[in-house]
């Protein structure tokens, strides 16, 4: 373990490989987030919640995340509608693009552990029909 959350918790609640965080250099990262989200959102039957869209799903999740990002030394340096792709094709069509930036490694783990960020996270998963997420360092 690095800092904040353990490994198992990085993959029993969020699906993480831990390696992926473990991999990452000393410094400043980078979080692109690629989202496609479901016409309803998918909330456990047992919930009590009531039916919403993927997008009002998504937005309760991010009235939570973002204060969380900024608890932790992140930012957010861009959020927006997919407008296409210029290169390349994936098969999917992206609804959102979200890309956050955090001072280190730590701090994303620090971000998984955080309470309010993990109960935020239902949100997401009810919201999310299929999403990419990409890790990367600076160069150099």
């Amino acid at each position: 373990m690095v800092l904040g959350v353990d490994d198992a918790t990085l993959v029993q609640h969020y699906g993480l490989d831990p390696a992926t965080l473990a991999g990452a250099p000393a410094g400043p990262v980078t979080v692109v987030n690629l989202f496609k989200l479901r016409e309803v959102a998918a909330y456990p039957a047992d919930s009590g919640r009531a039916p919403t869209s993927g997008l009002e799903a998504m937005l309760a999740y991010g009235a939570v995340s973002g204060e969380r990002l900024a608890a932790v030394g992140g930012r957010f340096l861009s959020q927006g509608l997919m407008v296409g792709a210029l290169w390349g094709d994936d098969g999917v069509d992206w609804d959102l693009v979200v890309v956050a930036e955090y001072p280190e490694i730590g701090a994303v783990r620090a971000l998984l552990d955080d309470q309010l960020y993990r109960d935020a996270f239902e949100h997401r998963r009810a919201a999310v029909e299929r999403q990419r997420v990409v890790i990367s360092a600076k160069l150099g």
